[in-house]
């Protein structure tokens, strides 16, 4: 249906909209940077400081260290002078593997250093890596996650803890975690490890993001939330990480029963495996946020009456490095079924009201698809055009906000146009928009439940509108997209450092589904003026 030419249009829906998307973005921006460094003289600055200069005398050469190497073997020299300059012992679990890329045999080196409790209920593992990539001395990758674990060997050393501690530092994680892979299935330590926690890194900078947990993830993550401070986490990062060509050490502990915590920053990507990636280059404040994670689960847990944990696999998101809010996984489809009510019941009200009607709802639902089709359409003919200006290469550009406008501004224009083409069936196509977001919603509930929660609670915003929708329609527009902004928004720096361009379909679905969030707004921008009798009692011609 062609809309009457007599149409008022309010910038407002589309204002207010923008204001909310770009407060969400900065605070994103701001929020996910790492913590600052503590004060001058304070224990924590002092710790930071040692870790620091433990990563100069380990790495601070910029020679790259491969296992099997000569320098490899110097590296590992130089963490073991550190042990003992504690009054430790280090046990050197040599083994070997096939390079997967060469075939060839690499002989390699792993590192425990074994610190019995007090009075312990099980054992706790910190682990890192101590190999580098050929192309670069592996400063952030992972000689960081050496340095703390060594800082960290040092406070207990001092100060017993209850539980036993076990510092693990394996060799040949980048040919293939083939060192991790050595010790779950040689070392008789491995069956003992009840905890594990391990750093990582791709990159030189970023937030430490607690990425990856073993399968009783509800209770890694009530000991997390409670330790962690500007926590980053997502039970979705793993469903985004399991699309990634990379794997660390944590995937073969996993093949153990035991329980634990993955952490890495990856911001700077550009620097990761590269000569780049030296101390100089590391941002401190990384350093540091990665020490208050292991740090505070240390402290948590060396000390704890009992190492047993629960089963029981979680959802789960932080707010804005505040809090971390988490469920059981159990709970999605129930949870799924609060917006469901919630539109079904509007839905009937808006029929009894006679708000909706069937001929409108089948021209709505035609033009619903029309639209979102065109939208589609549009995202991947802006992707080619970009990529054809080579715009995406290298896929971590330095710019990356002015092509993500690019973006927005080609959505936002043909949103208006769709929403002026179907202003007249405007509540259907809120209520369609909200059946879709259920949609969503449920599929995710049932097939890949950690990203559910970034649907749950657009679908209940989308059905709380549609009660207002025929009445308010700048409120229900606003309703319906604040929960997508405030969810999704403020997790674009981080897709991005984990993304980048480089993968088309996942950077198009993420943006087609922000982008349909506006509809609502851009729908309400327009409202058709009543040109007769007719037209001024009909219940679709109410702005």
């Amino acid at each position: 249906m062609i809309p009457s030419s007599l149409t008022r249009f309010s910038p407002w829906p589309l204002v207010i909209a923008t204001v909310i998307g770009v407060a969400a973005a900065l605070a994103g921006y701001l929020r996910y940077a790492p913590p600052p460094l503590p004060a001058e003289g304070t224990p924590e600055r002092q710790a930071h400081q040692r870790i620091v200069q433990i990563m100069h005398d380990l790495v601070g050469d910029g020679i790259p260290h491969p296992a099997g190497s000569e320098q490899n073997r110097i590296v590992r020299d130089r963490i073991i002078a550190h042990v003992e300059d504690l009054g430790l012992s280090v046990e050197q679990h040599e083994t070997s593997a096939l390079n997967r890329r060469t075939q060839q045999p690499v002989p390699l080196v792993n590192l425990l250093v074994f610190l019995p409790g007090t009075e312990p209920a099980g054992t706790i593992a910190l682990a890192s890596h101590h190999d580098s990539t050929p192309n670069g001395p592996g400063a952030a990758d992972d000689a960081a996650a050496v340095a703390i674990s060594l800082e960290l060997l040092r406070h207990y050393q001092a100060n017993p803890p209850k539980n036993n501690l076990l510092i693990l530092i394996t060799d040949g994680e980048e040919l293939g975690l083939l060192g991790a892979e050595k010790f779950v299935r040689e070392h008789p330590r491995a069956l003992d490890i009840d905890l594990l926690v391990n750093l990582e890194a791709r990159g030189t900078s970023g937030p430490s993001c607690m990425f990856e947990t073993a399968d009783a993830s509800l209770w890694s993550i009530q000991h997390y939330a409670a330790i962690a401070q500007r926590p980053i986490t997502s039970s979705l990062f793993y469903e985004v990480y399991r699309l990634l060509p990379n794997n660390t050490d944590f995937t073969r502990y996993k093949e153990l029963p035991i329980q634990g915590w993955n952490f890495a920053f990856i911001g700077s990507v550009l620097n990761y495996h590269t000569p780049q990636d030296t101390v100089d280059n590391v941002d401190p404040r990384s350093i540091y946020h990665h020490t208050q994670h292991a740090a505070g689960l240390m402290a948590r847990l060396a000390h704890a009456e009992t190492l047993s944990t629960q089963p029981g696999r979680a959802i789960y998101f932080d707010f804005l490095g505040w809090g971390v809010i988490h469920w059981p996984q159990s709970w999605a489809v129930p949870l799924a079924a609060l917006p469901t009510l919630l539109a079904l019941t509007a839905c009937v009200a808006l029929a009894q009201r006679r708000r909706i009607r069937p001929l409108h709802l089948l021209i709505a639902t035609a033009g619903l698809g029309l639209t979102l089709l065109i939208l589609l359409a549009g995202l991947v003919a802006t992707f080619y055009s970009l990529q054809w200006q080579d715009h995406f290469s290298p896929p971590w550009p330095n710019y990356p906000l002015p092509l993500l406008l690019v973006f927005w501004v080609v959505s936002i224009g043909l949103l208006l146009a769709g929403g002026w083409l179907l202003q007249r069936q405007r509540t259907e196509i809120y209520l369609l928009m909200s059946f879709v977001w259920l949609a969503l919603l449920w599929l995710t509930s049932v097939y890949v439940p950690g990203a559910s929660y970034l649907f749950l609670l657009p679908a209940c915003g989308h059905a709380l509108g549609a009660w207002a929708v025929d009445r308010a329609p700048v409120l229900a527009a606003t309703l319906a997209w604040a929960p997508i902004a405030l969810l999704w928004l403020p997790l674009e720096p981080l897709f991005y450092d984990a993304l980048g361009f480089m993968n088309r379909d996942i950077l198009l679905g993420r943006l087609f589904l922000l982008h349909i969030g506006l509809l609502p707004a851009c729908l309400a921008c327009h409202a058709p003026v009543a040109t007769d009798q007719s037209d001024a009692t009909s219940p679709q011609t109410t702005p």
